[in-house]
């Protein structure tokens, strides 16, 4: 082999080396890209997991407040008088109704007759659904007010009504620049325990046509409302539920607010019974 041979086989073999080493830096900047994508897609997904954790956390906390300050107290006051009722119902009626006694004196189920005591029942239910759903809803009414009813200092704007009766005004808890988090909406519907309440505090019932009428048109009127419900505001807005206006006084404090980020005011959503 000549020295030529040998020269030009040896300058192959390094270009082929030089070739195979920038290969394998190729595939470990590669390899080392693919490690980095893989750690930011996990900690990507690590945040979410635990945003999702906080909120569960926190919804959770939350149930947890309003059970021991609003289910517990009213299951304890409603349990026994449950209690009365299915036992005095199983008694006197689905036993009565739904059993028959038989030739040996033994009391036998009846598919036909349990059939006919369910469609009674449910027939009488439907009788008295109206009045004791406004009981029960009277007395959630009356604990609600007892135990969160407040003041506040707000500015309110944009009065609404609904079809079936009801409304609801919209409004921002500082005056001049509003943001999302600053929103406010209350209900305002009409019942017996806030009819009491405005006879007791006023001298007149709760017409939410009047209320309504107290807040001037335009923006940046500085309201003194009564409310209750709804303590954990952010919370329940979330879901629809909104505290409920009692009373308010406004006096216009003059300027505009801006409306809520877009520029475009907020759909206010139906009021929804809490």
């Amino acid at each position: 082999m000549s020295k030529k041979s040998i020269k030009d086989t040896g300058e192959t073999l390094r270009d082929r080396i030089a070739r195979l080493d920038k290969q394998a830096g190729q595939a470990e900047d590669q390899a080392a890209n693919a490690n980095a994508n893989a750690l930011k897609d996990a900690s990507a997904a690590f945040r979410g997991a635990n945003k999702m954790f906080t909120f569960f956390n926190r919804a959770a906390g939350v149930g947890k407040e309003v059970w021991n300050k609003t289910g517990a107290p009213v299951w304890g006051v409603v349990q026994p008088s449950a209690s009365w009722v299915y036992n005095k119902y199983r008694n006197n009626v689905w036993d009565r109704f739904a059993f028959y006694t038989s030739d040996e004196g033994a009391r036998v189920f009846s598919n036909k007759r349990a059939a006919l005591t369910i469609a009674g029942t449910f027939a009488a239910a439907m009788m008295v659904a109206p009045v004791t759903i406004g009981t029960v809803k009277g007395g959630v009414d009356a604990y609600k007010m007892a135990t969160s009813m407040r003041t506040e200092i707000v500015y309110l704007h944009t009065p609404n009504s609904y079809s079936d009766g009801t409304f609801s005004v919209q409004g921002c808890r500082t005056a001049g620049e509003c943001s999302v988090d600053d929103t406010i909406f209350y209900n305002i519907e009409n019942s017996f325990m806030r009819d009491a309440w405005s006879l007791l505090n006023n001298g007149s019932l709760h017409v939410p046509q009047r209320i309504i009428s107290v807040i001037p048109p335009g923006a940046n009127n500085r309201c003194e409302v009564t409310i209750y419900g709804a303590k954990h505001e952010q919370f329940y807005q979330n879901f629809g539920f909104f505290p409920e206006l009692l009373d308010v006084t406004c006096s216009q404090v003059g300027g505009e607010a801006s409306a809520p980020d877009n520029g475009n005011p907020l759909p206010l959503p139906a009021p929804q019974m809490q």
